[in-house]
C-alpha cells in the first residue's frame, strides 16, 4: 500500500460519508470484510454489513465534512487519524468527532478489516 493509494481509498470513504453514498461505501471493502465501528461492538460483515451500517448512520446525518492523516503503512496495514463533523437531522445539533482508524488491505486495494476508535463532542 503506497500513501497515494492510501489517500485515494480515504477520499473515497470521506466522500461516501458527505454524500451518504452507502453503496459507495461498501464498494471500499472485500467480499469478507470485517468493519469495527468501535472495539466492543461486534463488526458489519462484507460489504452488505457496511452497506447496511452505513444506511443506519449516514441517515441521520447532515452537512458532513471529513478529513485525514496518514500516520504509518506497513506493507498493507494502515494507521490514520481522523476528523468529522456533521449537523444531526432531529435535533439539528452540530458534532465533532476525531478518530483513529487502523485499515487492512487486501492486494486489490479494497479493505480487508477496518477497526475505529473515536471520540465525540456535541
Amino acid at each position: 500500500m503506497t500513501e497515494r493509494e492510501l489517500t485515494t481509498w480515504l477520499d473515497a470513504y470521506g466522500s461516501a460519508w458527505v454524500s451518504a453514498d452507502s453503496e459507495a461505501a461498501a464498494e471500499l471493502f472485500t467480499s469478507d470484510a470485517c468493519y469495527y465501528e468501535t472495539p466492543f461492538d461486534p463488526p458489519a460483515l462484507g460489504p452488505e454489513g457496511v452497506r447496511e451500517y452505513w444506511s443506519a448512520a449516514t441517515g441521520t446525518q447532515r452537512d458532513v465534512s471529513f478529513r485525514h492523516e496518514i500516520l504509518a503503512i506497513v506493507e498493507r496495514r494502515a494507521l490514520v487519524r481522523w476528523w468529522a463533523t456533521f449537523v444531526r437531522v432531529l435535533s439539528g445539533a452540530r458534532v465533532e468527532l476525531e478518530g483513529i482508524l487502523m485499515l487492512d488491505f487486501a492486494d486489490d486495494g479494497r479493505c480487508q478489516k477496518l477497526r475505529a476508535w473515536w471520540n465525540s463532542l456535541e
